[in-house]
């Protein structure tokens, strides 16, 4: 088993016009380990006829396999640490990017280490702190007893859904947190560094069965070790395994009650009456819109009216893409298709939204907020149940969908946990002000 010692490095190279390109880099001495688990593995399975010795055996398969061999090294490397270290690299650097980061090249070196190139579009910084000093007009609540009524009902029930809990493993629809790595026979990292943490969200239906049958029952805390087919083909696509892989519960979030709790944590309030207030924004609604959505909606707006961002137009062209991949899962999409000014309406909210994310990953940046595990574990809580998923307006593509069946990559949720964390910044700023 390899020592805890740094597997890759981080880098930039010169900037041209708003397009940037990041590189991690892997150690040769992590490659050639894992080519070597590889090979070993895959001796299991295959035969070198004539070869009695075994270890003959494993060099003649990984002379004969080497680029399938190194491509599947490839594949686990991005999975298990290059992708989740780019996107901590990209925040601990403040690297302002519109966007996510594309892969566009992956070389072995001449000294065997394997350097993965990102393409990232990198908007011009502004100047941003006049923020501070707006004056913003918060929209009211309307001012139905009813809506107190439901609010109180819903506290007083979570807080009775709380109570009952007891029983501290993973059940249906529950979300699990989990830290996951390549496993030697008795559960151990091979490499120590090799190591991914994700969350997961366990459904119900056929697709869910899989991680159902590893995650149920589970505590917070415990480890354990599995090959279930499902991590076999979300680590490998190409090539059949049968990886033994290592698995600890780093967190649950159950399903049975929202935390009410995690909610003031969350915004950070502290008496009964500011969260009853609080739950009111997702109870209050005007022609279909809630009034946490329409504060967030002309905070933007303003913040957007006394900021001028320059916009990269590829990456407005890709989110408007985007756009138009997502509405036509809509059952609505052969109406909205058919309106006159369609294609300039579309144009404009992706022009909107990404200059919605480049205003909060700089103000995030120029403020020097940070998202951790337990800001991730507050931005999860919001989602248990319909009503308080309104509170967030930066969501994670998959809490959008609902299409969950898969492991989320942690460093994945935390870019739109920390824009989520610092729209609450500002707020509560400008209330305060």
């Amino acid at each position: 088993m390899m020592q805890d010692t740094v597997i890759s490095k981080f880098s930039t190279e010169d900037r041209l016009n708003n397009v940037q390109f990041l590189s991690i880099t892997t150690s040769h001495q992590t490659v050639d380990q894992l080519i070597e688990y590889i090979a070993n593995h895959q001796s299991k399975f295959i035969t070198a006829k004539g070869l009695r010795d075994s270890s003959a055996g494993v060099a003649y398969i990984k002379d004969r396999f080497k680029e399938s061999f190194l491509a599947h090294a490839k594949e686990l490397l991005f999975k298990l640490h290059v992708m989740s270290n780019l996107y901590k690299s990209i925040q601990a650097n403040k690297i302002l990017t519109s966007g996510s980061p594309r892969l566009t090249n992956i070389n072995l070196l001449p000294n065997h280490d394997i350097k993965f190139t990102f393409e990232v579009t990198c908007p011009t910084h502004a100047e941003l702190d006049e923020w501070k000093y707006m004056i913003f007009k918060f929209p009211q609540r309307k001012f139905y007893k009813d809506l107190d009524k439901q609010a109180e009902i819903f506290a007083k029930s979570e807080i009775e859904n709380e109570n009952k809990y007891q029983t501290n493993t993973v059940d249906l629809n529950d979300w699990v947190c989990f830290d996951i790595w390549l496993a030697t026979d008795n559960g151990a990292p091979f490499i120590l560094q090799l190591r991914e943490n994700f969350w997961l969200k366990i459904g119900q239906g056929e697709a869910y069965l899989p991680f159902q049958e590893i995650f149920l029952g589970k505590q917070k805390g415990e480890k354990f070790i599995t090959n279930s087919l499902c991590f076999q083909e979300y680590f490998s696509e190409y090539m059949d395994t049968k990886y033994c892989f290592g698995i600890e519960i780093i967190e649950i979030l159950p399903n049975a009650f929202f935390s009410l709790s995690q909610l003031q944590e969350h915004f950070k309030i502290k008496t009964k009456k500011k969260t009853h207030q609080k739950l009111i924004e997702v109870f209050s609604y005007r022609n279909d819109i809630s009034l946490r959505r329409t504060i967030v909606e002309d905070l933007l707006a303003l913040l957007l009216r006394k900021q001028y961002l320059a916009v990269p137009e590829s990456q407005v062209l890709r989110h408007q893409q985007y756009l138009l991949d997502e509405l036509q899962n809509n059952s609505d999409y052969p109406v909205y298709k058919v309106e006159k000014n369609f294609e300039s309406y579309i144009k404009q909210l992706a022009e909107k939204q990404v200059k919605e994310v480049i205003l909060m990953d700089q103000i995030a940046y120029k403020e020097n907020i940070n998202c951790t595990h337990n800001d991730i574990t507050l931005y999860l809580n919001l989602t248990r149940r319909p009503r308080t998923k309104e509170f967030i307006y930066f969501q994670h593509p998959a809490l959008k969908a609902n299409s969950l069946e898969y492991p989320i990559p942690s460093q994945e949720i935390s870019q739109s946990c920390l824009r989520e964390k610092t729209l609450n910044h500002i707020i509560n700023h400008l209330e305060n002000y």
